[in-house]
């Protein structure tokens, strides 16, 4: 690694992750092994590159971990051993979060560029009022040199979208013909706060064509899949370890059960409100119709008086009507409420103890005591630093010793070669010093 570092540069480096499958019945850390397309217990093997190819790192883990919690070790482990600053990151969209952004934009030279794994970007329309919802441009459209019927531009989050916390801005890419997104991407602070040689390498990449920025680390793979069998599992030693799937899905059940329990509460709260609401305008009502009745019958006492007196009759009709109205009114509101408000919070409390019964249930269900295992990597491990070590004997060959077309030369090529009659292969080199 000393001698891949002589030039005192600051390093860029390349982070992706391939999932190794491991064939087993035990209960294991699993993982979406995308070769295979399903969810199986496998080996996280985390390759750290540098642009030309050559493998810095790779470490292996179990296959529930997460980029997140990895990649700062691996960038302050490369510092320590290189002598040289990591300045840039570019990373699978795995590590693409914001807990990870933040930390990136509180240090003074690290810079984190990943794609951007959002559904509020699928599927956006550049221009529409949902874009424009999401994103908001922050300069022009410019064509890219390598690509010229793809656009890019820079953004930030629009209004909408944004977040003080949040110090991600985005580099859009679309087609030119089309305006639906192609590719969004991350990066953890503004260029204007990135180190030069960081700024450097984006204006290349925006000249070169950003829209494949992994091709190095996605070769890697590709190449020691073929040629390293990096598939192969080494060492068949297990340790039991705590079931913390079992314990991960129990947390969320339990906080599934909180929310649902705390929702059937203020429903029931709701419901109560309104039950008291209804009696007391019912209440209400009787006072009033109450009232109504001891006027009306004041004024059937006075009748025959104003009669005689040949005065005006007419409050008694006037009292009945106002009796009538109240009545229709009464009734037209304790139906308004029982059908409107009674009965959509009953309907919403007996859906609510349908969903606590089933999710109180799915509770029950989770054994955290069900046994996991933990294969030991230790010896994976080693023939994994063999593989990497491998891979750049045959790179640094290919580079200072070989020439045309076999400077180009991959390793699973390169062991094919090496089985075949020497006589019937020509290896142009461009001699030995």
């Amino acid at each position: 690694m000393q001698t891949l570092t002589q030039r005192d540069e600051p390093l860029h480096i390349y982070v992706d992750v391939h999932l190794k499958p491991h064939w087993t019945h035990r209960f294991m850390p699993c993982g979406k092994v995308t070769m295979l397309n399903r969810v199986m217990p496998c080996t996280r093997q985390v390759v750290v590159t540098n642009a030309q190819g050559y493998v810095w790192e790779i470490l292996d883990q179990v296959g529930d971990d997460h980029l997140t919690h990895t990649v700062p070790a691996l960038e302050q482990e490369l510092e320590q051993v290189t002598d040289h600053r990591v300045t840039l990151t570019v990373v699978d969209r795995e590590a693409n979060g914001l807990e990870l952004a933040q930390k990136y934009a509180q240090t003074d030279h690290f810079a984190l560029l990943t794609l951007l794994d959002s559904t509020a970007s699928e599927g956006l329309l550049v221009g529409t009022p949902a874009f424009r919802k999401v994103f908001r441009l922050t300069g022009r459209w410019q064509p890219l040199a390598a690509q010229p019927d793809e656009l890019l531009a820079p953004a930030v989050w629009a209004p909408e979208q944004e977040a003080a916390d949040d110090p991600r801005v985005f580099w859009l890419v679309q087609h030119d013909n089309r305006l639906k997104l192609l590719a969004v991407y991350s990066l953890s602070q503004p260029v204007v706060e990135c180190a030069p040689e960081v700024v450097a390498l984006l204006r290349q990449w925006h000249t070169h064509g950003l829209s494949n920025p992994l091709p190095a680390i996605e070769n890697v793979i590709r190449e020691m899949v073929n040629g390293d069998n990096l598939n192969e599992n080494y060492g068949y030693a297990y340790r039991l370890v705590p079931n913390r799937l079992r314990q991960h899905q129990q947390a969320e059940a339990q906080a599934q059960v909180n929310t649902t329990q705390t929702q059937l509460a203020n429903t029931q709260r709701q419901l109560e409100a309104a039950r008291v609401q209804l009696a007391q305008h019912e209440q209400a009502g009787v006072t009033k119709q109450a009232n109504l009745t001891t006027a009306r019958a004041e004024r059937q006492a006075e009748l025959p008086a104003r009669q005689q007196a040949d005065q005006p009759t007419c409050r008694v009709a006037q009292l009945d009507r106002q009796a009538d109205t109240l009545t229709r009114r009464l009734a037209q509101y304790a139906d308004k409420l029982q059908a409107n408000t009674l009965a959509r919070l009953e309907t919403r409390r007996a859906e609510l103890e349908v969903t606590l019964a089933e999710r109180q249930a799915a509770l029950t269900q989770i054994d955290i005591t069900q046994p996991m295992f933990e294969r030991d990597l230790e010896k994976d491990q080693i023939m994994a630093n063999f593989q990497a070590a491998l891979l750049n004997v045959h790179h640094w060959c290919c580079d200072h010793y070989f020439t045309g077309e076999w400077s180009r030369l991959e390793l699973d090529t390169a062991r094919l070669a090496s089985t075949v009659n020497a006589g019937a292969w020509s290896m142009p080199m461009t001699g030995l010093t």
